[in-house]
């Protein structure tokens, strides 16, 4: 896997940019040809679970599961989902774990490349985080009517440092929804960034942030690899 980032002049200004603000966005993260081999990989995954909160609970279903209940019962499933949004609670979207023992090579490879001591050394430096030891990931899968509504990813008794979000869906128009948004503590809304293909999103787990919408005339799924970088 080749990276484009670990230049030292380009390491200082994304440093740099990181401590101002506790994000950074990085473009053309691999060559395009690991780029376009990574979309491919993603593109081939078909088993996703559907995750959402209902109740006071997060679930996350298998898809083909899903599709067994009648028109009425997804119905009012979806209905309640929308309902916990309408009031800033929940989320709706495909996830697809994987790790170092995936079936598809090129998404071993990936996982490789993040836990690999050159690219860890390089987020500790980019952001600060010097205990940083490990990442985990996922493939994270926006379809049309699809969302994450507003929260932080600070988690009691967990090691989250650095969230991280590599996109994987090329011509991403803004129009289409699925923009990353951060907010100040009062809900305003402070910066939006578009997923653009082959770039990296990193940010504090402080940090209040959204997905939006993924609008119904979208005509492609928002697809990106995104996990947490641990201590």
């Amino acid at each position: 896997m080749k990276a484009t980032v670990f230049e030292a002049t380009r390491t200082a200004e994304l440093k740099q940019a990181y401590q101002q603000e506790n994000k950074v966005k990085v473009e053309n993260l691999f060559t395009l040809e690991n780029a376009q081999a990574i979309n491919q990989a993603v593109q081939s995954i078909r088993d996703y679970h559907l995750v959402f909160h209902v109740g006071d609970e997060h679930k996350a279903v298998l898809e083909s599961e899903l599709r067994k209940h009648d028109d009425e019962t997804r119905l009012k499933l979806q209905t309640e989902i929308h309902q916990n949004a309408s009031r800033g609670i929940g989320f709706l979207y495909g996830r697809h774990r994987f790790d170092n023992t995936h079936s598809n090579s090129v998404l071993r490879n990936t996982i490789e490349w993040l836990n690999s001591e050159e690219t860890i050394n390089w987020v500790k430096e980019v952001t600060g985080f010097q205990d940083i030891t490990h990442a985990d990931a996922n493939i994270t899968r926006f379809a049309r009517g699809e969302f994450l509504t507003r929260h932080n990813d600070v988690v009691p008794n967990e090691t989250r440092r650095v969230a991280f979000v590599i996109n994987l869906s090329s011509q991403w128009h803004a129009d289409w929804g699925g923009l990353l948004q951060f907010f100040e503590a009062d809900g305003t809304s402070k910066q939006s960034w578009t997923p653009t293909f082959n770039s990296l999103s990193l940010f504090n787990v402080s940090e209040i942030h959204s997905v939006t919408c993924i609008a119904p005339f979208a005509p492609a799924l928002r697809l990106s690899i995104s996990g947490w970088f641990r201590a």
